[in-house]
């Protein structure tokens, strides 16, 4: 199995809605599906190789390494070593599949969240009963719209924990209907519009049905970030703010505090559809110290040409990485380098983060 047909197997697995990790080593890749006792091996590219005891120990360090890293800092790429196995040491990626908008209502606010969502490499889901609101004319980018009643629409699809709910719908009947649904599903946010009044109504009323406090305090509404918006497009971009806030911060910042890296399926693609015999090379953050412009797990692919798909962050902080990518793919040799972003250099090219960042380079 080549090193290419890992990633392919890791896109399509990402885009089916499934959590893989990916482990990178000197000489080959793994791939494992994430499982609720840990790593299940999926695929594995030197599998021959590899003793039963010997896969038990690469299983078990992965587990460990980033069940570490997850208590520690929030974030889910780590680095560790298996002597028996490898002189050198692995990368381990938990990647999670590209979050989910569901949009429950197909309304003048729903068309504009859309877009910005898909500008953020959601998948957009829209539901609305009514034919000319639920249609492809008016949300041409959605992967999916759903005419039909909304309880029978939110029952027909899989929320999960990477699924941010907002609901639009064009009325506190509709609106009560999809929230009764959400509030008992794992979905990572959920979010109604509404006056102050008329979300106290809705909690009293659903309160009163039974459904608990903490799934009540749990509802975003109402729903965005404060920053007076008035406009359709306003008040989307207010929603889509709150949404970005928490996918990404930790729960003491106020976010959702979930692990994993979303998988880059910009990048994922480029390698899968790169031409047999393409050189290329793919970049990681692995670890950052201090203020840096992109966090672990962040990646750039890179062409021979010196062409990238994907950031780690832009300036001659890239451009230092990049070069090394290059005469990666020159010596087929896989790397561990440390960007310092903290000299005079940096600052007079505009580089004002100060921080350091630990990247990894391998052929891919």
């Amino acid at each position: 199995m080549n090193k290419r047909h890992i990633h392919s197997e890791l896109l399509a697995a990402l885009e089916q809605g499934r959590e893989m990790v990916q482990l990178s080593f000197s000489g080959g890749h793994a791939l494992f599906a994430l499982a609720a006792d840990g790593l299940t091996m999926a695929l594995d590219d030197r599998g021959a190789l590899w003793s039963i005891e010997k896969r038990k120990s690469l299983t078990e360090a992965a587990t460990g390494a980033l069940s570490q890293v997850a208590q520690g800092r929030g974030s889910s790429v780590a680095t560790f070593a298996v002597p028996e196995l490898s002189g050198e040491p692995f990368l381990v990626v938990h990647h999670t599949p590209p979050p989910t908008m569901l949009i429950c209502g197909g309304g003048h606010i729903a068309q504009p969240l859309a877009v910005m969502a898909g500008m953020l490499d959601f998948k957009v889901v829209v539901i609305d009963d009514r034919p000319y609101f639920a249609s492809r004319e008016r949300f041409p980018n959605a992967r999916e719209v759903i005419c039909a009643p909304f309880v029978e629409a939110l029952q027909s699809l899989t929320i999960a924990a990477h699924t941010y709910a907002v609901i639009v719908t064009r009325g506190h009947r509709h609106d009560a209907v999809c929230l009764r649904v959400l509030l008992s599903t794992s979905a990572a946010y959920i979010g109604m519009i509404g006056s102050r009044r008329r979300v106290n109504e809705m909690k009293e009323m659903l309160a009163a049905e039974g459904v608990p406090r903490e799934q009540l305090a749990a509802l975003h509404a109402p729903i965005g970030l404060a920053i007076g918006a008035e406009t359709p497009a306003e008040i989307a971009t207010s929603i889509m703010a709150e949404v970005v806030k928490v996918k990404n911060l930790t729960s003491r910042q106020g976010g959702s505090g979930l692990r994993g890296v979303a998988g880059d399926l910009e990048v994922l693609r480029a390698i899968v559809n790169a031409g047999v015999g393409t050189p290329l090379a793919l970049t990681t953050i692995v670890n950052t110290w201090g203020s840096a412009p992109r966090q672990a797990g962040a990646q750039m692919l890179v062409y021979a040409d010196g062409r990238t798909v994907g950031t780690i962050g832009g300036g001659c902080a890239e451009s230092e990485v990049r070069n090394l990518a290059l005469q990666a793919m020159q010596s087929e040799k896989t790397l561990f380098h440390t960007v310092d972003m903290t000299g005079s250099a940096h600052e007079d090219e505009g580089m004002a983060c100060g921080g350091k960042m630990l990247v990894h380079i391998a052929p891919v």
